[in-house]
C-alpha cells in the first residue's frame, strides 16, 4: 500500500519506527502515517483543537463552579462543527439555562456525557466556545474532565483528561446558639370576691369572683371559704351560699396562677329571715369635749359641739315581703345634725341580743343621701 502511495508521488512521514511495506522492503515509520499528496492537494490539513479550562481550580463539596470549552480553527477556511461534547466527572451535575457562548440551548444529557448539537461555524483562523455552570461532587478529591467536537472528514483533537477541579470538603455548620430566654416578672393575679350578698334563709345564694383577674392572662384557680353557712362548688368561680340561720357570714376568695402566686379578697353574705320578727329600740350618746378623733371627717368637729345625741328605730317584715319596713331616726341639736330613714334593704334578727340592719337615710340638714 505504501508503494502505490509513493508511485502517485504521496511524500511518506514517519516517527521512527521500523516497518516494512507491501513489498517487503523496510521503511521507516509507525502504524500511523500523515501523507501529503503533492500532485492533488499540497500541504496536510492541521487538526482543530480543543481545550478546556474551570472557572476555578478548587470547590467544596456540593458548590458551584463552571467551564469554558473552547473550539479553535487553524485552517485557512471556516469549519463546520456537527456537535460540541463534553464528560462531566462523576459526582458533577449540570446546572439547566447556564450555557453561554457559541449556543444558549441545554445540551442532550445521557449520564455524564453532555452534546451541545450545532451546526457551530468555527470561522478560519478563530475559535468558537461556550461556558456552562455545575455543581461539583458531594465527595472531596480531583477531578479531570473531557471534552471534544464532531466536524464530520474534519479530524477535531479531544481535550483529553484535563481542566481538574479539587473538591475540598464542605465547612462545617456553624451551631446555630441557643437563644437565652428572657426572664419574665411574674405579675400576681387580683382577687376580687364580689359582693355583698344578700339572701334569705335556706335559700341558694349566688357568689360571682369573676372580676378577679391575671394582669399575665394566666388562668385561675378559686377557692372559696366560709367559716359558717354552706358553700356549693367552692373552686369554681361562682358558687352557691346558704344558710339555715340569718346573719351576717364572712366569705374569703383566693385566687392563684400557674406559679403559685395568688391573692385574697373578702365578701359578705347577709341572710334574714323574713318571719324571724322586729327589732325595736331608742337611747341616747353623750358627745364630751374633746371626743372628736383623727378620723373624724373634715368640718365634723370644727366647732368641737358637745351633747347629748337622740336616736330612735323600728324595723320590721310585713307578711310576705322580702324587704323590711320601718324607720330610725337620729337627732343631735348640738352638731345641728338630724336625719330619719329613707328605705331599709335588710333586717338580720340573731337571737334575743342581737339584731342589725341596713338601709339608707335622709340628712334633714343637708340635701345628699348616705348609706348607714
Amino acid at each position: 500500500m505504501l508503494g502505490a502511495l509513493a508511485s502517485v508521488g504521496a511524500e511518506m512521514y514517519s516517527l521512527g519506527m521500523p516497518t516494512t511495506d507491501e513489498g517487503g522492503a523496510a521503511v521507516d515509520g509507525p502504524n500511523i502515517f500523515t501523507f501529503a499528496f503533492e500532485g492533488v492537494g499540497g500541504d496536510p490539513i492541521p487538526p482543530v483543537s480543543t481545550t478546556k479550562t474551570a472557572d476555578a481550580p478548587t470547590s467544596t463539596a456540593g458548590s458551584a463552579n463552571g467551564y469554558t470549552i473552547t473550539v479553535s480553527n487553524p485552517n485557512t477556511t471556516a469549519v463546520t462543527l456537527n456537535s460540541i461534547t463534553d464528560t462531566l466527572p462523576a459526582g458533577f451535575g449540570y446546572v439547566a439555562a447556564s450555557t453561554t457562548g457559541v449556543t444558549t440551548a441545554d445540551p442532550s444529557i445521557a449520564g455524564q456525557a453532555l452534546t451541545w448539537n450545532g451546526p457551530f461555524i468555527v470561522p478560519a483562523s478563530g475559535t468558537v466556545s461556550l461556558h456552562f455552570s455545575v455543581t461539583v461532587a458531594s465527595t472531596p478529591g480531583d477531578y479531570f474532565n473531557e471534552a471534544g467536537a464532531d466536524a464530520g472528514t474534519v479530524f477535531v483533537a479531544p481535550t483529553g483528561p484535563t481542566a481538574m477541579i479539587t473538591v475540598t470538603p464542605a465547612p462545617a455548620p456553624t451551631p446555630t446558639p441557643t437563644p437565652t430566654p428572657t426572664p419574665t416578672h411574674n405579675q400576681p393575679p387580683v382577687a376580687d370576691a364580689g359582693g355583698p350578698y344578700l339572701g334569705a334563709v335556706d335559700t341558694s345564694i349566688p357568689l360571682d369572683g369573676t372580676a378577679s383577674d391575671d394582669p399575665d392572662g394566666d388562668t385561675l384557680t378559686y377557692a372559696w371559704t366560709a367559716a359558717e353557712g354552706t358553700l356549693d362548688d367552692a373552686g369554681s368561680p361562682a358558687p352557691v351560699f346558704s344558710a339555715a340561720a340569718p346573719g351576717f357570714f364572712v366569705l374569703s376568695l383566693e385566687v392563684c396562677d400557674p406559679t403559685g402566686a395568688c391573692d385574697t379578697a373578702d365578701s359578705s353574705v347577709v341572710v334574714y329571715d323574713p318571719s324571724g320578727g322586729f327589732v325595736t329600740g331608742g337611747g341616747w350618746i353623750e358627745s364630751l369635749p374633746d371626743s372628736c378623733g383623727p378620723a373624724a371627717p373634715e368640718g365634723v368637729c370644727a366647732d368641737e359641739p358637745t351633747g347629748r345625741a337622740t336616736f330612735g328605730f323600728v324595723a320590721r317584715y310585713k307578711k310576705g315581703a322580702s324587704v323590711p319596713d320601718g324607720q330610725t331616726e337620729f337627732v343631735f341639736e348640738a352638731g345641728d345634725l338630724r336625719f330619719h330613714s329613707d328605705s331599709y334593704a335588710w333586717l338580720v334578727v340573731a337571737g334575743q341580743d342581737r339584731a342589725q340592719f341596713k338601709g339608707r337615710v335622709r340628712s334633714m340638714a343637708r340635701t345628699a343621701t348616705s348609706s348607714c
